[in-house]
């Protein structure tokens, strides 16, 4: 970044705004991502960058993007046009929404193969990761080894919430697992924000458990029973699914 737009980023920023960092990946459910980048920056009152993986550039171009959001990383950028190091460490939160596979198997096995994995290793808290995929692919034994090292690592995985939503594989709208929705993510955000600077106590534990998180499956690091068997359509009628680690 030349200094002349450093010095225009640093008038754009309000003061004490967190700061949010979306790590973007190629699922259909980022299509629904600006909602969700506006509901986070209204509820939540915080500033993002968003970092687009090349599949997620394929569903959703950066200048789209950059019409809600200051600063967009996609994979077709200049190779100099951004540091890691500087993302990771501007970060107070970093979100990875949608969550595919794929790169889940890449933070769990520590890959630098990518824009957007290289800063997550760069950063210097957990991240949280909400997965974007049908129960034939959560169920996979491979995922679940991939959700539970990241559990352990001290990552938090927010699991996918029973509901209506497209398929674009079949082309169907049917009652499936899905990534919760905008208005729950921004809950959760700003519960995370909250206890990550320290100044919500239980208030903040509230804020995240109501959007899906689990605190007592987070500290076992542990994916859920269910999920471990591969069961998660009779979690998900349970409510199990709603756990994040």
């Amino acid at each position: 970044m030349t200094p002349e737009a450093m010095t225009a980023e640093a008038r754009l920023r309000r003061p004490g705004r967190p700061h949010v960092l979306i790590g973007a990946c190629g699922s259909a459910n980022i299509l629904n991502l600006p909602t969700y980048l506006t509901t986070i920056a209204s509820d939540c009152g915080a500033e993002l960058r968003v970092v687009l993986t090349a599949s997620a550039g394929a569903f959703l171009p950066a200048a789209s993007l950059r019409l809600l959001v200051e600063r967009v990383a996609a994979a077709d950028d200049p190779p100099l046009a951004h540091n890691h190091v500087e993302w990771a460490r501007w970060a107070d939160l970093v979100c990875v929404l949608p969550a595919t596979a794929h790169t889940i198997a890449a933070a769990a096995h520590g890959l630098a193969d990518s824009f957007l994995t290289t800063t997550l290793l760069a950063h210097h808290h957990s991240v949280t990761f909400f997965p974007s995929m049908n129960e034939q692919m959560l169920g996979n034994p491979a995922v679940r080894r991939n959700i539970k090292t990241l559990r352990e690592d001290g990552h938090q995985i927010v699991l996918p919430r029973p509901g209506l939503s497209y398929e674009a594989a079949s082309g169907t709208y049917e009652e499936r697992l899905s990534v919760p929705g905008p208005e729950a993510v921004a809950r959760y955000v700003s519960g995370a924000l909250r206890l990550r600077t320290g100044a919500a106590g239980k208030a903040a534990k509230a804020e995240t458990a109501e959007a899906g998180e689990a605190p007592e499956v987070k500290e076992k690091g542990e994916v859920p029973e269910a999920v471990e068997k591969g069961e998660v359509s009779e979690a998900a009628e349970k409510g199990e699914s709603r756990a994040a680690g």
